[in-house]
């Protein structure tokens, strides 16, 4: 734990991380795809996976960007043979040249204007803080150009100091580019190597000497396709460097855009000597399962004519040096962008959490402490839960007047309405959260403590251990959504005879019923013990009729709304995006940062490269050694346990944020569609921050109208009756997913695998674990709904990208999509209904 008085406050601290990296190097590699020998003897029904092809380098494109223009270099491109070879003995060359730049200070460039400033000024320019009477002032300068930045506090300008590396950035390094380096380091034995990994071959970044490598999809999680079109349809002002690299209008208008490559067309060198583009066939993408259209082809045409290519080895380097200038442009814009918002440099963080976490500290001003006593953190770490994920009634059909092919006027109206709430985290951080004075309750203070009087932005909050009772009387209504959710162990006991034959079927295992099917966050109807939750929770389960048997321990803390102000300026500047690069960025501010608050260091891995037997010695001889990981005969990975852990995470915000956020959901559950509706509505799904429900009511649209303070419908038709602007984007209003397109069937199977349809043909399908391309082509709604009523599992052959110690293969995965199997409720014999476990009415049945 942390030391009282020595590390237990979390405060903004990244004073260097405002200062712009004056150097950053963008790069991308190309790749052959070369076909492996298949066996023929593979069985269709069983779960396998086959290597198709390998890759490997046939080329690469970098450029090095400088903070001042005169020190940036045209892009670099190379194709040939030790691809990687060659980029590292080169990026290592560019370090030597740069540092040697970064280590000489050019004289600041001081005039009287400077002077005045220096003598009138009143706040650092640095932490924004005004000057005191024995503030000792400084005039900052960039280093690299001599030009005057502010004035400074001396403390301050000591700590905004130049880094000591130099950021390479690849789009995906982590999914892939990393791997191709990371296989050729063991040769580079005098060169120092450090890693952040994830897993034993899956890092967040590296170094080589004082090379960082980062990946910008852990900043920008889109494919740079999707970055490029969304930034290109505001300005295409943004795209300094491509614009530089290409003078000719035309030529700029052909190429703002992510061209085709026939990847798998090209299995070797011997293809860069076509004197011609291959046909259209040879760009089919097997993974996407989708063939490029007619007009992508005429476009690569019209490439290949316009820039008069003559081999298709020509094309291969204009399409890789495009992608690293656009790479470059809209990394840059990211860059600018989050430096103007919050004054902190993207190039020097890993991810986005990390920036993220440090600019709310910053803008926010506050000072965390952080627990010291083990048994709080223990306490508050138990009651750290999900979001909750579930099917609660497998199949629905709507019938009503909105739907005239299909309405049956003898039976009730019925409506399917998917809801979602707007920005559902960012609504629970902007409340009042703990930011200090942890202290336990004695009895004789929980004894006397009413949670009703607890006002929602009282000045003190609680955190609560606690047993509640849930009266059967409840049940019926509660069923569908009970309060209280619970990590649970699923006992093979716990399952319905329904779910025990499918188990059977599919598993072919047999136990004594006691074995541990599962471990998930579920909500029961069970009574409740020794339960951490968040008072305003508990205020809530109790008004819905659940019973306190028992307060065990209690967690007072002082709490404010400490993160409004960055949710709120967020979401603001949200509004006013005039692109949609900008409106994603905006959002990505906010949601990554709840990540933050969550991190489980626990998970941390204490992972090491290694290229020379003396490292190697080193590592292995510590009594914290745990395996070893050989990837070839001159590099290996070592991974020792970590001997000191430091709990120094506000783990308390992860939980409460989750807390709240579910009390959210449940005010409008039970707040709302309960209260209006009653038993004629019915729960069938939840996703963390969407309902799906089946209405019984005559126009549910209407009904919205009446209630439309709830509801964000700026996303509907402008001539829909139900259009408005008022809530758009309103943090905690409810937004019909499908924008008033009646919803026809719903069906199904289990958490986050579900389809339905709507009046005007949209078929949404969710399969978790299953590639987008399968899902959209090779799986339909009748799937769903075959997999439900026959009872049967569906296979399908889904390829992906994967490593094996660093070696890339595209691989063929055949395993299941689709199952009817669910054991998050119990599920009834007619495979629709399911019940809460807990309910009454499966012990009286």
């Amino acid at each position: 734990m942390p030391t009282p008085g020595e590390n237990d406050v979390i405060e903004f601290k990244d004073i260097a991380k405002q200062l712009r990296v004056p150097f950053v190097i963008y790069a991308d590699f190309e790749t052959y795809v070369q076909p492996v020998a298949q066996c023929d003897d593979i069985d269709p029904n069983s779960s396998h996976t086959i290597n198709l092809s390998k890759f490997e380098p046939c080329g690469f494109c970098y450029q090095v960007v400088s903070s001042d223009d005169n020190f940036t270099q045209p892009p670099v491109l190379y194709r040939g043979g030790d691809v990687v070879d060659t980029l590292l003995t080169r990026l290592l060359a560019e370090e030597e040249r740069l540092f040697k730049r970064i280590k000489h200070i050019e004289p600041m460039q001081i005039d009287m204007e400077i002077e005045h400033q220096y003598e009138t000024v009143t706040h650092c320019h640095i932490c924004r803080k005004a000057f005191g009477k024995s503030s000792i002032k400084v005039r900052n300068h960039d280093h690299l150009n001599g030009k005057f930045i502010g004035i400074a506090h001396r403390d301050c300008n000591l700590q905004y100091k130049q880094v000591h590396f130099i950021p390479v950035i690849f789009h995906n390094l982590r999914g892939f580019d990393g791997h191709l380096i990371i296989r050729k380091l063991g040769k580079y034995k005098t060169k120092t190597l450090k890693v952040i990994a994830n897993t034993q071959e899956r890092y967040v970044s590296f170094s080589v000497s004082k090379l960082r490598f980062i990946d910008s999809f852990q900043f920008l999680d889109a494919s740079l396709d999707s970055l490029v079109c969304n930034l290109k349809n505001d300005d295409t002002s943004h795209f300094k460097q491509f614009m530089h690299e290409f003078q000719s209008e035309k030529q700029r208008e052909m190429l703002l855009r992510k061209g085709v490559y026939p990847y798998s067309y090209v299995t070797d060198e011997s293809k860069f000597n076509d004197r011609q583009l291959p046909p259209k066939v040879a760009f089919y993408n097997s993974m996407k399962k989708c063939h490029i259209s007619d007009d992508e082809y005429s476009h690569a045409q019209n490439v290949w004519k316009e820039m008069k290519m003559e081999t298709l080895g020509d094309y291969h380097d204009l399409y890789l040096k495009c992608d690293v200038l656009l790479l470059v442009d809209v990394f840059e814009r990211f860059r600018t962008l989050t430096i103007k918002n919050f004054d902190l440099d993207p190039a020097q963080f890993y991810t986005l959490a990390g920036l993220c976490w440090s600019a709310c500290l910053k803008m926010t001003g506050v000072r965390l402490e952080l627990i010291t006593d083990a048994e709080q953190f223990q306490m508050i770490e138990k009651g750290t839960r999900g979001g909750v994920a579930m099917i609660t009634r497998r199949y629905a059909e709507a019938n009503n007047k909105d739907i005239p092919d299909t309405f049956d006027e003898t039976k009730p109206s019925e409506y399917l309405g998917y809801f979602d709430m707007n920005n559902l985290y960012g609504g629970a951080m902007v409340e009042p959260l703990p930011v200090g004075d942890f202290r336990w309750l004695s009895p004789k203070e929980i004894e006397s403590l009413d949670v009703f009087s607890i006002e929602k932005n009282a000045k003190t909050g609680y955190i609560l251990e606690v047993s509640l009772g849930y009266p059967s009387h409840l049940h019926l209504l509660h069923s569908d959504y009970p309060l209280a959710p619970t990590n649970l162990q699923i006992k093979e006991n716990n399952l319905s005879p329904y779910c025990k034959k499918l188990y059977g079927m599919f598993r072919k295992t047999q136990s004594d019923g006691e074995k541990v099917v599962s471990k998930k966050l579920v909500p029961t109807l069970w009574d409740k013990e020794e339960y951490v939750v968040h008072y305003r929770n508990l205020q809530f389960y109790l008004n819905q009729g659940m019973v306190l048997k028992k307060t065990h321990r209690v967690i007072a803390f002082t709490q404010d709304g400490w993160l409004k102000p960055y949710i709120q300026y967020n979401t603001n500047m949200r509004k006013k995006a005039s692109n949609k690069f900008d409106v994603r960025l905006y959002k990505a501010y906010n949601n990554i940062v709840f990540g933050k608050t969550m991190e489980n260091i626990r998970l941390h891995m204490n992972f090491n490269l290694v290229n020379t037997r003396k490292g190697l010695l080193r590592l292995t001889s510590k009594p914290s050694f745990e395996r070893i990981t050989i990837f070839d005969q001159q590099l290996v990975g070592v991974k020792n346990q970590r001997v000191k852990l430091v709990l120094d995470k506000p783990i308390y915000t992860g939980m409460c944020v989750l807390d709240l956020s579910k009390l959210f959901m449940y005010q409008f559950h039970y707040g709302f569609i309960k209260k209006k509706y009653g038993d004629r509505a019915c729960l069938l799904m939840t996703d963390t921050d969407s309902l799906f429900y089946s209405i019984k009511t005559t126009d549910m649209y209407k009904d919205m109208q009446e209630n439309r303070d709830l509801f964000d419908t700026s996303e509907y038709p402008k001539n829909h009756f139900l259009y408005s602007e008022n809530n758009k984007k309103v943090v905690g209003k409810m937004k019909d997913e499908t924008n008033g397109d009646p919803v026809t069937t719903f069906v199904g199977l289990r958490a986050k695998m579900y389809s339905f349809q709507t009046k005007h043909g949209l078929n949404v399908r969710k399969a978790k674990g299953v590639t987008k391309s399968v899902r959209d082509q090779d799986i339909d709604h009748q799937d769903y709904i075959d997999c439900l009523f026959n009872k049967e599992i569906s296979r399908n052959v889904m390829e992906s990208i994967r490593s094996d110690k660093h070696v890339f293969y595209l691989k063929a995965i055949n395993k299941v999509s689709l199952s009817p199997y669910d054991d998050k409720r119990l599920v009834c014999d007619d495979g629709i209904t399911t019940y809460a476990y807990g309910d009454y009415r499966i012990n009286n049945s």
